[in-house]
């Protein structure tokens, strides 16, 4: 049975939340092992993602919507960043 957060955790989803850029970005994170402490109770996904900083990344799965937050400066302008596509294509 599918969790919560499998349901929209995919290539398709985080392509789509990211734009182009931030995808390829993200790939490239994902590819040098940038993520650190991956954590999936199921309903939230979580790591801390090593970059220029260490920033921590969120994704959920809200009313069957992708959802991201980060603490870098892109995410907290609200925007899905790479740190949250290298953090959703380390899950998968």
């Amino acid at each position: 049975m599918k969790s919560k957060i499998d349901e929209v955790v995919t290539v398709s989803n985080l392509r789509a939340a990211a734009g182009s850029r931030s995808f390829s970005r993200g790939e490239e994170y994902f590819e040098d092992g940038a993520m650190h402490h991956l954590y999936c109770d199921g309903e939230q996904l979580t790591a801390d993602v090593h970059g220029t900083h260490v920033y921590h990344a969120c994704i959920t799965n809200e009313d069957g919507y992708l959802y991201g937050e980060c603490s870098c400066a892109f995410g907290q302008d609200g925007n899905f960043c790479k740190h949250l596509v290298a953090l959703g294509l380390e899950y998968l």
